[in-house]
């Protein structure tokens, strides 16, 4: 790759983001449009994905030419989404484009810290095989202070993020003196992951050229994962930027913050719907997309599971937990797309 890319080392010429948003979202997506219309973006593809809504009239009305809506009739879920919004994208004559949840605002400098450091990385890394992330705090800050078992690495032998070897570690952090080691890591300005969400991943147009478009059959939830886990899977690179931030206006359904532990969290989240196709689409990912470790993997499943099923026995949540094993079923059997039980 040359210098001859860019027009000049810490700007790409053009640059479309790509924006999914349904319900009523206005309030989030007005933020997230007039950040990134600070930041430089030069074009935001919005993709009404079902809203209630008159997105492409509010948008027209506020941003003028600086939104591109793509209206669709009904919820596609975020894979339809951003595989439309992406293809939209590539239509004009963009050089990079920049994924966005719909209430993810950018601060100040996130996208010149997100042009800076690919350019520095586009030196020896073929465009078609690097992306760089914005920073999450609220999401990323194990991730960026490189702690074990942050949850963006590559741990194939691992179940839904849990390995039997990072036990005595997560006790320890438990500890005060644990507790106080964590509050004490500073967060690397570079760190390389595995896989990345949608929000902040900024990448060359050649990448969905060679990668291909998000897979439309896991509706919602880790569609990112395994849109991103191409890139890397094929010998590419994604680097969180934490100089380039970003801040989610609403929390999540699941947040780990919400709750004392992952198993409240799977358990207790709003929305059974939300928890089937988050526990589903995981679980294919893992086992038809990684490639994990059999038996090391099968231990982790076979302890995580137990866990689960004492945690839903005291917080009676029994039905969910009948609900989460029928998904995790379904995604390592293969069955993918909308379930008739849970419509979008």
């Amino acid at each position: 790759m040359t210098d001859s890319l860019y027009s000049s080392p810490s700007r790409p010429s053009h640059i479309t983001a790509v924006t999914v948003t349904y319900g009523a979202r206005w309030k989030y997506l007005r933020q997230t449009m007039q950040a990134a219309q600070r930041e430089g973006i030069q074009r935001v593809v919005v993709v009404d994905n079902g809203s209630v809504e008159q997105i492409a009239a509010l948008v027209r009305a506020e941003f003028g030419n600086f939104g591109d809506v793509v209206t669709l009739p009904k919820n596609t879920g975020s894979a339809g989404g951003f595989k439309r919004g992406i293809r939209r994208a590539l239509q004009f004559d963009t050089e990079f484009l920049l994924l966005l949840d719909d209430d993810n605002e950018m601060q100040h400098g996130c996208l010149n810290a997100l042009s800076a450091t690919y350019y520095e990385y586009a030196r020896f890394v073929h465009p078609a095989m690097l992306a760089v992330l914005a920073y999450r705090p609220d999401r990323q800050a194990d991730v960026a202070g490189k702690i074990p078992a942050s949850g963006m690495d590559d741990d194939r032998a691992a179940f839904f993020g849990f390995n039997l070897r990072d036990l005595p570690f997560k006790l320890y952090r438990r500890t005060p003196w644990g507790r106080r080691w964590v509050a004490n890591r500073a967060p690397a300005s570079e760190v390389a992951v595995a896989v990345a969400p949608y929000s902040g991943l900024y990448f060359h147009r050649s990448v969905p050229e060679i990668h291909g478009l998000p897979d439309e059959r896991f509706l919602l939830y880790a569609d990112d994962t395994e849109f991103s886990f191409r890139l890397t899977r094929n010998g590419g690179k994604i680097v969180l930027v934490t100089d380039a931030k970003l801040v989610d206006l609403e929390a999540s359904w699941n947040v780990r913050t919400r709750y004392t532990n992952t198993f409240d969290a799977l358990l207790q989240g709003d929305g059974d719907f939300r928890a089937y196709y988050s526990t589903r689409n995981n679980a294919y990912f893992e086992r038809w997309m990684r490639d994990g470790n059999g038996w090391a993997r099968s231990l982790n499943r076979t302890l995580y599971l137990t866990a689960l099923r004492l945690r839903a026995d005291m917080t009676k949540r029994q039905p969910r937990f009948q609900l989460l094993l029928g998904a995790i079923r379904d995604g390592e059997a293969g069955r993918l797309g909308e379930h008739p039980n849970f419509p979008l």
